[in-house]
């Protein structure tokens, strides 16, 4: 399967259209990179950056983003990723495309599968929970 360079947020990393990484460690060197997921629910790897003095920093990045800019076409340079089946946790190429914000709430809005952080539950609700977690809000026409 055909691994593409990108470069996001300052970190090198190769991925293929599956959402397998390869990511540079603080040598310059490529070493394969497991998935863990984010506080969001979204596969991520650990990546790392050069500063302009030498210096490494390390950043976790969404793997469906890595996807998205190494296979999926943005010619209007839209800003947000969107899962077409809804499942966070698949990064495939074939389930993303390039969205703007209202497209992106358009779309899972007009599903009746809208996702809301706990902070967004608490600020509809009045409900406020100790863990974050992501409940469904059915759509109302």
């Amino acid at each position: 399967m055909k691994y593409i360079e990108v470069c996001h947020l300052g970190c090198k990393c190769k991925v293929n259209e599956d959402g397998d990484c390869f990511c540079q460690n603080s040598k310059g060197e490529w070493v394969h990179r497991d998935w863990h997921c984010n506080e969001d629910g979204y596969p991520a790897v650990t990546a790392c950056g050069f500063r302009s003095n030498g210096s490494t920093y390390y950043r976790s990045i969404q793997v469906h983003i890595l996807v998205a800019i190494a296979f999926i076409p943005n010619p209007n340079g839209k800003k947000e990723v969107n899962h077409l089946d809804f499942d966070r946790k698949n990064p495939a190429a074939s389930n993303l495309e390039w969205v703007t914000h209202a497209e992106n709430i358009a779309y899972s809005s007009s599903a009746g599968d809208m996702l809301v952080s706990t902070a967004k539950k608490t600020q509809i609700t009045g409900i406020q929970n100790s863990e974050r977690s992501i409940v469904p809000i059915a759509h109302t026409p």
